[in-house]
């Protein structure tokens, strides 16, 4: 994966918010960073599975 392709996914990810932003941006709020911590690692295992 080039370093373009990548630097231009997490410029887009981090201005749009997407459904998994925005349910992120929700758990994080309900339950604090300690609480949503499970989703944001499964979110991170789907930004690693990109990598392919």
């Amino acid at each position: 994966m080039s370093i373009v392709a990548f630097l231009s996914y997490v410029i887009i990810k981090s201005i749009t918010p997407g459904p998994s932003n925005i349910l992120m941006m929700n758990e994080a709020r309900r339950f604090g960073f300690a609480g949503s911590g499970g989703l944001l690692a499964a979110s991170w295992q789907d930004l690693r599975s990109l990598e392919l």
